[in-house]
């Protein structure tokens, strides 16, 4: 091997003053060493890739970019794209010129392109402007194979995408879409020996990205020691001396170096962390050497650096880390402050060394005053111990996360170290706190403390009961801000980010806005859409607060902004016994506004679904409820205003209130103080005379003296209007079985009967108590109660009774359990890849457990509604239920009644009531192969009972529901015995 200057620079050492400092001498050396490895001679043309843990790929050979042709709209551009460019896919020559058509007679040439992200942004990677539009690119990589086999490559990209491998078109899309991360799923079949695999990439305008997985046949990464794939990847490179020189710096632009700190009563530990989430590019020798060094002050190069062999491969497992032990962090007599990272190439990294001993002894030391409180004090508060376990927990995670605000830490830890030792002494330090207080309970769907900030005014005493305004906090908001702001102190708190723990507690609300009220502001599992987990969280905060403070049950009142807005009518109208009023600011009260929706037909179930989640067709469950909507003139009113009308159409009342603004509609209401005097005289009637109620799920069946209990067909509006008049009730129903009257609830006197005429029905009640009524064809009989029996041999299936009536999203409405299936190795990677997806729901803060089939125990079964990855033949869970389900997977087809739908790529997704746990769900995503399981993503937001899909839901966008140009193969909602409909498989129309 050829000697390398700076390897005999290394090895020899330099003349005194031919180099600045030891820092950059440590440098040089790290560079030289990386480059004088064994092996390092770059002797072949072929540099071999990496990919991540989970198989992206960052690394490419890139061509261009270059200007697509023409004129006109940017879908006319791409569909012509094509034709406006002469290149090869076919070739991957690095360094050699490539002809371009369209006039110009401009040349480009393959070039290394390396990122460290999984998502590459194109943009930023090659420096373009956002001035730059209608661009076209080739990323092209040789994946080299011992024997004839099959990969699998995952993609998302943005606008017109189109694979060759071999010179040979595999797919094209080359029309404009939104980014979809693994919106295709492509399984390449590679003969023996080289395989060129390019990806033509064209764009029209914004942002630019494209995500790559590739894995081998067991869908594990093609570098993983547990995969059998015999796939090498290689990016052909030009057998230069400058390409030697940039092998080590171009390594090491993969990584992605983070300080991991644990936790310990003695201070924080260290551990150096180095990542290739996107995969890296491996040189010659497979180490790089990193060298590290410590310093007192930013900047001020003191101490010695020491080189650190960098194993690469054990990097892309994600399985590399360096422990910092505490000796190992001195300088001297004194304690370093700065810890300097230099990879080959690089300027150096600077990491600030937090140990904070004193801060990690209290938080000890309060942690373990609350194990004493929960151990010898069993008459404290659950509140009170779960609070002060939140903020524990959070101080703990601005430790382990190196956050720089040590005084609002300090005065934070200050604070709970004081309650907690409150709580060791037996004592309530809440009962007597006023202003705001940030409190928590939690939460039985994932185990996670849930916070909440709630106002207590100075006044405040248990001797007469006080309003209570709740406030839901919009998109990317939080429970502190949202209180900031109904309170009008957001703007003064705004201008100051540091704001301290202590000022925040204390900090009032301005006269105007002094409200003589409670005011609570939950977290709700953050952008939850106040959906499912998110519902559950808003009741169970409410539910808290009236535990501990005298809240009067009449006036609760409903606020909040954007998607809190949304929320606020979405919860008032499904239970509107339980609100005084709602004020919503700047909501989407319909889903109509959405494109995907309002393009019709619909079938109906999908129908259902969209009316599901749109407010202003539950509007007439708003005869009690007082409505203020307010919004902007720059955020499209008309949304506001359509929920206002159907009100007034109805003669209930309504407000709508309209600001010369944008969204950030809350300055101008609530800064005002409006909210509190202008509902000051709203309150929720005990015994009204007349109720108006519908309802598309029974879970949601109660409305003031009226509760519905089944209907006569799942998939439509359930409806009744009861009414007392002339001493006698009066009800008339839909699509309802049967429906129960709460007398004592209900405006009838004290009379010891009362004339009832339901549906023509003309009947004798008793005054007091709960009546339970049947339809026996087109009559109506008093009976007994029908809430669901536990499931036997003979009573199977159950019928469809409140809470257990899907469809799909129904199941986070309790605490879930992820279960991925192990009993096939070839899908056992992939299914734990869903799995691990699976155990988060949307864009909310929700974290389910996950767990492998082996591990779930019987409370598992009888606690959780289980979410069961894989089918029956890949998951145990799986095939406890295999008789009970009404739809069959096997390797080849899934059987949906006397339908078969046969391929590789059939999935199904259903849910269905556990034939194990009484009122538990199972949902089951399963397929013939695990392509159809790691499709499951991309099927729209709300789904029925089951739905049957195939390739064909890879199309570009995201959906809320199936509507038109709907591509799965049967989908649909179970009767009211969980069986199949009768056009279960009948083929689905497309517009």
């Amino acid at each position: 091997m050829a000697e390398h200057p700076l390897c005999i620079l290394a090895a020899r050492g330099a003349p005194r003053g031919a180099l600045p400092s030891r820092l950059l001498l440590a440098a040089l050396l790290g560079a030289a060493l990386s480059l004088c490895v064994p092996g390092a001679a770059f002797a072949t043309s072929d540099l071999e890739v990496l990919t991540g843990p989970e198989g992206e790929l960052g690394q490419w050979l890139l061509l261009g970019p270059m200007h697509l042709p023409g004129s006109g709209s940017s879908a006319s551009r791409l569909a012509r794209a094509p034709a406006g460019l002469d290149v090869t896919p076919g070739r991957l020559v690095p360094g050699q010129d490539v002809p371009t058509r369209g006039g110009t007679g401009r040349r480009v040439r393959w070039r290394l392109l390396t990122g460290h992200e999984p998502v590459m942004d194109m943009r930023r990677l090659l420096r373009l402007g956002w001035r730059r539009r209608y661009l076209a690119a080739f990323l092209g990589v040789v994946l080299q194979a011992k024997r004839a086999t099959t990969v699998f490559l995952a993609l998302g990209h943005d606008d017109g995408l189109v694979v060759w491998l071999n010179g040979r078109r595999v797919m094209g899309s080359l029309a404009p879409q939104a980014f979809v991360r693994e919106q295709r799923l492509l399984a390449l079949r590679l003969a023996r020996g080289r395989n060129r695999l390019v990806l033509q990439l064209a764009h029209g305008r914004g942002r630019w990205r494209v995500a790559a997985r590739l894995t081998g046949q067991d869908h594990r990464p093609l570098n993983d020691h547990r995969a059998r794939s015999g796939v090498k990847l290689l990016l052909p490179t030009p057998p230069s001396a400058a390409g030697s020189r940039r092998l080590a710096r171009l390594a090491a632009r993969c990584l992605v170096l983070q300080l991991r700190r644990h936790f310990s009563p003695r201070g924080l530990a260290h551990e150096l962390v180095a990542k290739a989430p996107a995969g890296l590019l491996l040189p010659p020798g497979d180490r790089l050497v990193l060298s590290h060094g410590l310093a007192w002050r930013r900047r001020r190069r003191r101490g010695e650096l020491r080189a650190t062999l960098l194993d690469l491969r054990q990097v892309a497992r994600g399985a590399w880390s360096l422990s910092m032990g505490r000796r190992s962090l001195t300088l001297g007599r004194q304690r370093a402050r700065w810890l300097v990272v230099y990879a080959p190439g690089s300027k150096g990294r600077w990491i600030r060394l937090w140990r904070r001993e004193r801060l990690c002894k209290s938080l000890a030391v309060a942690e373990q005053n609350l194990a004493r409180a929960r151990r010898r004090t069993p008459g404290l508060p659950a509140a009170s111990l779960a609070s002060v376990a939140f903020h524990l927990q959070d101080l703990r995670r601005l430790l382990l996360a190196g956050d720089p605000g040590s005084a609002y830490i300090r005065r934070r830890l200050g604070t709970v170290a004081r309650w907690a030792a409150a709580l060791a002494k037996g004592v309530d330090p809440f009962g007597r706190l006023r202003g705001r207080i940030v409190k928590a309970y939690r939460s039985r769907l994932d185990g996670s403390y849930q916070p909440y900030s709630i106002y207590v005014p100075g006044g405040y005493s248990r001797r007469r009961s006080w309003p209570l305004y709740v406030m839901l906090h919009g998109m990317g908001g939080g429970h502190r801000q949202a209180l900031s702001q109904m309170l009008g102190t957001w703007m003064s708190e705004k201008r100051a980010p540091h704001l301290s723990w202590r000022r925040f507690l204390r900090f009032p609300p301005p006269a105007k806005l002094h409200p003589r009220a409670l005011v609570l502001a939950p977290e709700a599992f953050g952008d939850s859409f106040y959906h499912q987990e998110g519902e559950v969280a808003v009741l169970r905060a409410i539910a808290e607060v009236m535990r501990h403070y005298r809240v009067d049950p009449r006036r609760v009142i409903l606020v909040g902004h954007s998607m809190g807005g949304t929320g606020v009518l979405e919860l008032g109208l499904s239970r509107p016994h339980l609100f005084a009023g709602m004020v919503s600011l700047a909501g989407y009260p319909t889903r109509w506004i959405h494109a995907d929706v309002r393009r019709g037909p619909l079938l109906p179930w999908e129908r259902l679904l969209a009316e599901r989640y749109s407010p202003q067709r539950w509007a007439r469950n708003g005869r009690h409820l007082g409505l203020i909507a307010a919004h902007g003139t720059r955020d499209g009113p008309y949304k506001s205003r359509g929920m206002v009308r159907a009100f007034l159409r109805l003669g209930y009342r309504a407000t709508f209130k309209l600001f010369q603004c944008g969204h950030a509609v809350w300055r101008k209401y609530l800064d005002r103080g409006q909210v509190y005097s202008q509902t000051a005289h709203w309150r929720t009637p005990t015994r009204p005379r007349r109720v108006t109620f519908a309802t598309t799920r029974l879970r949601w069946g109660r409305a003031y003296w009226v509760r519905l209990d089944e209907r006569l067909r799942p998939g439509a509006w359930a409806r009744v209007d009861a009414s007392f008049r002339a001493g006698s009730l009066r009800v008339r129903t839909r699509n309802l079985r049967q429906v129960s009257l709460l007398l004592d609830r209900a405006p009838t006197g004290r009379r010891s009967r009362v004339a009832l005429r339901i549906d023509g029905t003309a009947l004798t009640l008793p005054g007091r108590g709960v009546v339970t009524l049947r339809r026996h064809g087109m009559r109506w009989r008093p009976g007994k109660a029908r809430q669901g029996r536990p499931p036997g041999k003979r009573r199977w299936p159950p019928r469809k009774v409140p809470g257990l009536e899907g469809p799909m999203d129904d199941i986070h409405y309790g605490p879930v359990l992820v279960v991925w299936g192990t009993r096939l190795a070839a899908q056992r990677a992939a299914l734990e890849r869903v799995a691990r997806r699976l155990a988060s729901h949307g864009a909310s803060q929700v974290r389910y457990p996950v767990k492998a089939d082996t591990q779930v125990t019987a409370a598992d079964r009888a606690d959780h509604n289980l979410l069961l990855v894989g089918g029956p033949l890949a998951n145990r869970e799986a095939a406890r239920h295999r008789d009970k389900l009404p739809i069959r997977v096997t390797s080849r087809d899934v059987w949906v009644g006397r339908c078969r739908f046969s391929g590789p790529d059939v999935g199904v997704k259903l849910i269905y009531p556990s034939s194990e746990a009484p009122g538990r769900y199972i949902l089951l995503v399963a397929g013939t192969t695990a392509l159809g399981v790691l499709r499951q993503h991309l099927l729209p937001r709300y789904l029925p009972d089951f739905v049957v899909y195939d390739s064909s839901v890879e199309r570009p966008g995201s959906r809320r529901i199936m509507g038109p140009g709907r591509r799965y193969l049967a989908a649909g909602t179970f009767d009211g015995r969980w069986r199949l409909p009768a056009m279960a498989c009948s083929k689905p129309g497309r517009a």
